[in-house]
């Protein structure tokens, strides 16, 4: 309870008529939620981070753990917390960023997820951005086929089954592709994934699971 109330006052909900450019983690239907790094006005690529398994180790002392998470205020603390644990937050002030955080690895963000995000920015994404760790993979195989845009693609350790087909066209559109794995993945990464054409590392312990997300994404979106 104490975790969850801190995460709360830390992030915050957005309530009707707030300013969205503060620091809140606002809350996106059963989703997850969004955190806007750009200063308001400016148009903001998004990011749409499908975050893997809840464990001790990256949800301490929150009291879920697995892949399968519900109910909407679970969902919301998972991904308010995924924000920082990960660096997300760091990550769209630093680039300008708008953030958007799922709660749940098996929870899809769609075009007309999208779609209802910009009504409620105000604006079209000049860029659309996907990136999908552990379990969160679940996630992104559902979604990625349904963007109207994919620009950037990245891989952080999801590689538990074969969704190639999916990033596939997306790289032919001429999407960026980079990521990393870890050694319980090497096997499936190079069977299904190693003929994309990603930038993608190998890492040789297995704490980078966790440990590699944040430079990683600071590395793919480097300026």
């Amino acid at each position: 309870m104490l975790i969850l109330v801190t995460l709360v006052l830390s992030c915050g909900f957005l309530a009707a008529g707030t300013d969205k450019s503060g620091p809140e983690c606002a809350a996106f239907g059963a989703k997850g939620c969004y955190f806007r790094g750009a200063e308001p006005g400016i148009k903001a690529p998004l990011l749409v981070y499908y975050r893997g398994f809840l464990s001790n180790y990256n949800y301490p002392s929150g009291g879920l753990s697995g892949g399968h998470i519900t109910g909407q205020a679970n969902i919301l603390s998972s991904a308010r917390s995924a924000l920082n644990f990960y660096g997300l937050k760091k990550l769209a002030q630093d680039r300008g960023f708008v953030v958007l955080v799922t709660g749940s690895s098996d929870i899809s963000v769609v075009q007309s997820d999208v779609d209802r995000l910009q009504s409620e920015l105000g604006y079209v994404f000049p860029r659309v951005y996907v990136a999908a760790h552990s379990g969160g993979y679940s996630g992104l195989r559902q979604s990625i086929g349904t963007f109207d845009r994919v620009d950037n693609i990245v891989l952080l350790d999801p590689f538990y089954a074969d969704f190639s087909a999916g990033i596939r066209p997306r790289i032919l559109q001429g999407a960026a592709c980079s990521g990393f794995f870890t050694p319980h993945n090497a096997q499936r990464y190079e069977q299904y994934f190693s003929g994309l054409g990603c930038y993608v590392q190998a890492r040789s312990a297995a704490s980078d699971h966790e440990n590699w997300v944040a430079p990683c994404l600071q590395r793919a979106f480097s300026k």
